[in-house]
C-alpha cells in the first residue's frame, strides 16, 4: 500500500526563524511524524506562534506528536524550542551532530528560560530570589535533555523508524551545521527523497 506524505510547517513558514517543520508519513491510518528542527524567535514578541507551548499544542491537536527531531545546527530559530519539545514529548529521538550538542549546551540555556517565561507576569520575572530559584531548576532539565540527543557524526543512511532512513551532510553554515537527506519507503518500488538543507554557507 503507498504511504501518504504531507509536509506541514509550524513555525518559518510566513517568517523568517521559527524554523520548525513537520514531515507525516502515513498508512493505514497510522502516522509518523519526523520534525525538522525545533526553533523560536526568541526576540520576536509579535510572532504569529506566540510561544512554544501554542506551538506544541498545535502539533499535538492539528497533527501529532513528533516520533524524531533532525536538528540542523545551533542557532536559535533553529533549536532553541527543542528543550522545551522534549519535555512536552519525552518519548521523542533527536538526532544531531556533536558540535550541534556542544554549541546548544553552552548557548541555549537563555533561551531556554525565555521560553519558559514567555507569557509570565513581569512581577514574577522582577522577583530576584523566585527567578534565580527558577533558572538553577532549569539548568539541571537543560542538562538532563541535551542528555537525551543521539549523536550523528557521519554521513551514512541511519533507520528512520520503519518509513525509511536520513542523513545528515555538513552544510558550512556554523560549526556543525547540516543539511538532512531522507529516503522515504513509499511503496516496494518507489523511494521518495527529501532534502532539508537548514541554512548553508558556501566559501570558496
Amino acid at each position: 500500500m503507498t504511504k501518504k506524505i504531507y509536509f506541514c510547517p509550524a513555525g518559518g513558514a510566513e517568517q523568517i526563524g521559527m524554523s520548525c517543520y513537520n514531515i507525516i508519513i502515513e498508512e493505514k491510518g497510522k502516522k509518523f511524524n519526523v520534525m525538522l528542527d525545533c526553533g523560536w524567535q526568541v526576540n520576536d514578541p509579535k510572532s504569529k506562534i506566540v510561544s512554544l507551548l501554542d506551538m506544541g499544542n498545535f502539533i499535538r491537536d492539528r497533527l501529532i506528536p513528533p516520533q524524531v527531531i533532525l536538528i540542523s545546527h545551533a542557532h536559535a530559530d533553529h533549536c532553541a524550542g527543542l528543550l522545551r519539545f522534549i519535555e512536552e514529548f519525552p518519548k521523542v529521538e533527536v538526532y544531531a551532530s556533536p558540535p550541534t550538542v556542544d554549541l546548544m549546551s553552552s548557548n541555549t540555556l537563555e533561551e531556554f528560560i525565555r521560553s519558559y517565561r514567555r507569557g509570565k507576569k513581569k512581577e514574577y520575572l522582577d522577583y530576584k530570589e523566585e527567578r534565580d530559584k527558577e533558572i538553577e531548576k532549569l539548568k539541571n532539565k537543560k542538562i538532563e535533555y541535551i542528555a537525551k540527543i543521539k549523536l550523528i557524526n557521519d554521513e551514512y543512511f541511519h533507520p528512520l523508524s520503519n518509513v525509511g532512513s536520513f542523513r545528515f551532510i555538513p552544510s558550512g553554515h556554523v560549526l556543525g551545521a547540516v543539511a538532512c537527506q531522507i529516503r522515504l519507503n513509499i511503496d516496494e518500488k518507489k523511494d521518495i527523497k527529501i532534502v532539508y538543507t537548514g541554512d548553508i554557507s558556501i566559501y570558496r
